[in-house]
């Protein structure tokens, strides 16, 4: 017999709801909490987290070796722990070996839906990996985990975005039922919760002349990371030529990496970091060109555009009228027709 659970605070009825509808607080603290009771309930989705590539260095840079899950005694997970000065830490993991301190992980989450400050959120873990937040934790190597829309580019901290956990939880469920609590996750944060949709749109459309020769020699496109270019994630992007607008290419993008290229602890924490030596290249090569000679006080978002999916455009399609202004199309619509009209600019 099918079971259904429905919650109608929110005025919708079409889905069937879960455990994770009924955490309190926004959004964001409804992803970090139910991430947290997931990690406490399957061990082997946490220990699947812990192998994940940045995350495995971090441990091993800071325990000095591999640390052997089997000889693990005790695991503590935590949610919104409350430190000495009254702040809250999203996710705390305490984990003991052969009875003894082994290591504590420090998570930060932040929304999907939010792009962040890396100074601040880079200041934030480390305040709490300092020995006097947490007392109980005074015994304990610590090391801090940022989990954000994008990959962020943070000395000494294991970056993590949403789409990387999100890919692991897919992962992990194949052998799941749906009627089991990870599987209820995975669903409330890639369906229900619409909030956590990867893709907000499908394509979009960036003027780029003066940049356009940089992105066909590098396949990277670089804009600031501050509110006037917070543009929604899209599964592709094109380029509009002046003169008309005209999108020649649709690009597959990668991946986003947020850092500062004046600043060399984060061009270093990008020489040593889990990507490709091909990517590392192009990005320290786009920032050798481009000669950042003034040292900047934001950060870059840096969009790792594919070189193989690509989708080049004979129809050439170009707006009615060209304008300065980043715009959304859907995909048939640039696909399909040389005159596009916008889905949205927002």
């Amino acid at each position: 017999m099918k079971k259904n659970f429905r919650l109608y605070t929110d005025n919708r009825k079409e889905y069937n709801s879960s455990i994770f509808d009924l955490i309190n607080g926004d959004k964001e603290t409804k992803q970090t909490k139910g991430l947290a009771y997931i990690l406490s309930q399957y061990t082997d989705f946490l220990f699947l987290l812990l192998e994940y590539k940045p995350i495995k260095e971090i441990l091993k840079e800071k325990l000095g070796f591999d640390f052997d899950k089997k000889s693990l005694t005790a695991i503590e997970v935590s949610a919104e722990r409350i430190t000495i000065d009254k702040k809250r830490a999203d996710i705390v993991i305490k984990l003991d070996a052969l009875k003894k301190p082994l290591i504590a992980i420090i998570i930060e989450a932040k929304s999907i839906k939010v792009n962040v400050n890396q100074q601040s959120l880079s200041k934030q873990i480390l305040e709490y990996l300092g020995d006097k937040t947490f007392p109980d934790l005074i015994h304990y190597p610590k090391v801090g985990i940022a989990l954000t829309k994008y990959n962020q580019s943070i000395p000494e901290i294991a970056n993590v975005s949403w789409e990387n956990l999100i890919q692991l939880l897919f992962g992990f469920c194949k052998t799941k039922k749906s009627e089991e609590i990870v599987y209820q996750y995975l669903k409330f944060i890639t369906e229900i919760d619409k909030a956590m949709k990867y893709y907000e749109k499908e394509v979009l459309s960036i003027p780029a002349a003066k940049s356009l020769d940089l992105v066909e020699r590098f396949n990277i496109y670089v804009c600031p990371d501050t509110k006037d270019y917070n543009y929604k994630k899209p599964i592709f992007v094109g380029f509009r030529k002046g003169g008309g607008g005209v999108m020649e290419k649709l690009y597959k993008i990668e991946d986003i990496i947020i850092l500062n290229p004046t600043v060399e602890s984060e061009i270093e924490t990008l020489r040593y970091s889990v990507y490709s030596d091909e990517v590392k290249a192009r990005i320290l090569n786009y920032i050798k060109e481009t000669n950042y000679k003034v040292k900047i006080d934001y950060d870059e978002k840096f969009y790792i555009l594919s070189e193989s999916e690509t989708i080049v455009l004979h129809n050439k399609p170009k707006p009615k009228r060209n304008n300065a202004k980043f715009t959304y199309y859907t995909l048939s619509e640039v696909l399909t027709k040389e005159i596009i009209v916008p889905e949205s600019q927002q």
